[in-house]
């Protein structure tokens, strides 16, 4: 279930006179500019990677140990 965002939070909050949201973005160019574009595809295959790893290793504990299963 989502959580309801307070009025005060989020990336409408200013902080230093920038929000966060603008934070973001100027911090994702820089890194773009420094690395280049081809970093974040880099990164994201290898998340991807890893998190597919980690999925199969849970499917494959829950085969092995039925018990441990939660009913969600």
């Amino acid at each position: 279930m989502p959580r309801k965002r307070s009025s005060t939070s989020g990336s409408k909050e200013k902080k230093g006179g920038m929000t966060v949201q603008e934070a973001g973005r100027k911090g994702g160019n820089t890194v773009k500019e420094k690395y280049g574009p081809e970093f974040y595809s880099k990164i994201g295959q290898k998340g991807g990677e890893i998190r597919g790893r980690e999925i199969h290793e849970a499917a494959e504990y829950f085969r092995n140990h039925p018990e441990e299963r939660v009913n969600v």
